[in-house]
């Protein structure tokens, strides 16, 4: 799962597959860090290349619920990482024009 979406980064090179790659969680503070790699396509990534560009997102404790809450459970089919690129799409700006594969 990841998200495709066209992105120039600094270099000049594009982007279009977004991989979460790393999620951490506190439930206690109820936040959480995620990292997510830009690559030139799947095909780069699949091959273990090196990400191009990072993206760091935190979560914050009014929408740690919404992604990682009881209610999440009971969805047909929903997982973290699911969960977490859905709320990705529709909170946050920068990914809400990518297509979710």
């Amino acid at each position: 799962m990841a998200f495709k979406l066209d992105v120039i980064t600094d270099y000049g090179i594009m982007c279009n597959y977004w991989k979460i790659s790393k999620i951490e969680k506190d439930y206690f503070s109820e936040t959480a860090y995620i990292v997510i790699y830009g690559y030139p396509s799947k095909d780069i990534r699949d091959q273990g290349k090196i990400c191009l560009e990072k993206k760091y997102i935190s979560i914050r404790p009014v929408d740690f619920q919404k992604i990682f809450g009881i209610d999440q459970l009971g969805i047909e089919n929903m997982n973290d990482l699911k969960s977490i690129y859905e709320f990705l799409k529709l909170n946050f700006d920068e990914f809400k024009d990518s297509e979710i594969c």
